[in-house]
């Protein structure tokens, strides 16, 4: 973490002074979940970045915008009540974080054009390194192009993540096949599957052979990422049951 930082001390960002013990634990009454390590890590260096100079495609928010933010218009969000935005890149586009449960310290991109909720990284020193590495650049439309975690296009995962991954992929399907509301499911199955490390992608077509269309998209559009082979007699099948 301290390395991420320093590489983001030496970039065309302009960063404010650190934020004080009293300011996160302020910060932290107000969300009603502590920061995860690294976050609060990240505003002890820096309290967020100023917009008109940050050169990353993402800047940190300052502490008050975050309070601003949950106290004006959270709810314009639609994430999950433990999600809070932390990044922005100034044109509606936002990265939050987990701060609570299984999902903890995860970090995902909310696009206002496509406000999908699922996790895009594996924790914010990943989302850091992701989006240096992504170049100097403030183009509003370039954070798509972010390379990311998930879901994962190749079998790239240490053991560690392979069994978190799968543990938490089977932990949403759970939720999927035993939730009565129609969103729920459709959310926990979209989060089970970005989650399917790249070799476990068979499983995505169960969810393309569900009941519902936007099911069967979501699923199709997992599969075409990966550019799943097996998966083309189902892809086949459901655009012939669609038409």
């Amino acid at each position: 973490m301290n390395g991420l930082m320093d590489v983001l001390q030496t970039l065309d960002v302009a960063t404010r002074p650190p934020a004080t013990s009293v300011q996160l634990l302020h910060l932290e009454k107000a969300l009603g979940y502590p920061l995860p390590a690294s976050l609060a890590a990240l505003y002890r260096t820096f309290d967020g970045q100023d917009a008109s100079q940050t050169a990353l495609v993402f800047r940190l928010l300052g502490l008050q915008e975050v309070l601003d933010i949950l106290h004006d218009g959270d709810e314009w969000f639609r994430l999950p009540p433990e999600a809070r935005v932390f990044f922005a890149d100034d044109h509606g586009n936002h990265a939050f974080v987990y701060l609570a449960g299984p999902l903890l310290g995860k970090v995902g991109l909310y696009d206002h054009d496509e406000p999908f909720v699922e996790p895009a990284f594996r924790s914010v020193p990943s989302f850091l390194t992701h989006l240096i590495a992504s170049g100097n650049r403030r183009m509003y439309w370039e954070f798509r192009a972010m390379s990311r975690d998930y879901p994962a296009l190749v079998d790239c995962h240490t053991p560690v993540e392979l069994a978190s991954d799968r543990a938490l992929s089977a932990h949403y399907r759970e939720v999927w096949l035993n939730s009565k509301d129609e969103d729920d499911r459709l959310a926990a199955a979209s989060t089970a599957m970005t989650l399917l490390p790249y070799q476990d992608s068979d499983q995505i077509i169960s969810f393309a052979l569900e009941a519902g269309m936007e099911m069967a998209d979501q699923a199709c559009m997992q599969l075409g990422l990966r550019e799943w082979e097996a998966a083309i007699p189902t892809l086949h099948q459901v655009a012939l049951d669609g038409s």
